[in-house]
């Protein structure tokens, strides 16, 4: 979970987290995509967490294009 907290850190292009908040934010969603929850990301719970987060970047945009 460490190393891909890092990778999602990265993604959002936040370098050193200090706010406990989005530190909690990034371990929810690890916590989330630890479908059988043994403390580890496989590669298809991190595909599935990939999709989603694509689906809802989708969403995003096509809300803020409607308005």
């Amino acid at each position: 979970k460490d190393c891909f907290s890092m990778v999602l850190t990265f993604s959002l292009n936040v370098l050193v987290i200090t706010d406990t908040g989005l530190r909690g934010s990034i371990d929810n969603v690890l916590d989330e995509a630890d479908i059988d929850k043994d403390g580890r990301i496989s590669l298809p719970e991190f595909q599935k967490l990939l999709r989603q987060a694509s689906m809802e970047m989708e969403q995003k945009k096509k809300d803020h294009l409607r308005r």
